[in-house]
């Protein structure tokens, strides 16, 4: 997975260092995907930390559209 501040990284640069860091958050969103499949939570049947600290994440996806053009969470 990618570094953590990937996502505020995309907010703050330009240019060919912008589109690398969205690739790097996009494919850091599809690894927390995938780990989520088929699990109603990170750690299986109960919440825990990730799920906690990760939701806050979706809560912002609005922010990371609107000032980098860019979304990271797709809906459906």
């Amino acid at each position: 997975m990618g570094h953590p501040y990937i996502a505020a990284f995309t907010l703050c640069s330009k240019g060919k260092e912008q589109e690398e860091a969205i690739v790097k958050a996009k494919e850091s969103v599809r690894y927390l995907e995938e780990e989520l499949h088929g699990k109603k939570f990170f750690g299986g049947e109960q919440i825990g930390f990730a799920d906690i600290a990760l939701g806050g994440l979706a809560h912002h996806d609005d922010v990371f559209e609107e000032v980098a053009n860019v979304k990271l969470i797709a809906e459906g």
